[in-house]
């Protein structure tokens, strides 16, 4: 079992550390270029988008959206989709920094920021957490040398009765 947990572990990292990649390549990318992705199921269904600009990432979801179903990549105007997004009253709106969460009834809509470089610390220190415990591993079997014994198989130089004076 503790096999397949740790071959689990290790698959889990892999993930980790290519999404953490990922988000580091669309972090420099939305200093350029500011894209919004449209996900889509239908008309009347919830649509759900994922903005990239200025160095933040944006998760947009709207309950009912009129366009038809499918995926569209559309540019973007603002660095950050939640400030264009204008407040009205009874709105839910929380901005510090980078990140930032909205609750729009006009919109119908939610959305949260937050900046490139929280996903991709977030999503790598999982592979660092791997990579560091294995280390740690890799020096367990000669721990024990620095205690004053050795359990390797080796034999330690036995001194002659000549060497010693007998």
């Amino acid at each position: 079992m503790d096999h397949v947990l740790r071959r689990l572990f290790t698959i889990a990292s892999a993930v980790s550390l290519m999404v953490s990649i990922a988000a580091a390549a669309l972090w420099v990318r939305s200093y350029f270029n500011q894209d919004i992705l449209f996900i889509s199921t239908g008309a009347d269904r919830p649509m759900l988008g994922i903005a990239a600009g200025s160095g933040t990432f944006t998760l947009l979801l709207h309950e009912r959206y009129q366009w038809p179903a499918g995926i569209r990549l559309c540019p973007y105007s603002s660095a950050n989709p939640i400030v264009e997004m204008r407040k009205s009253v009874g709105d839910t709106y929380l901005h510090r920094g980078s990140f930032g969460f909205l609750r729009s009834h006009q919109w119908r809509s939610w959305a949260v920021a937050c900046p490139c470089w929280f996903i991709v610390l977030a999503t790598a220190s999982w592979p660092l957490t791997l990579a560091i415990s294995r280390r740690r591993k890799k020096a367990a079997p000669f721990a024990s040398i620095g205690r004053g014994y050795d359990l390797r198989a080796s034999t330690p130089a036995v001194p002659s009765a000549e060497s010693v004076g007998l």
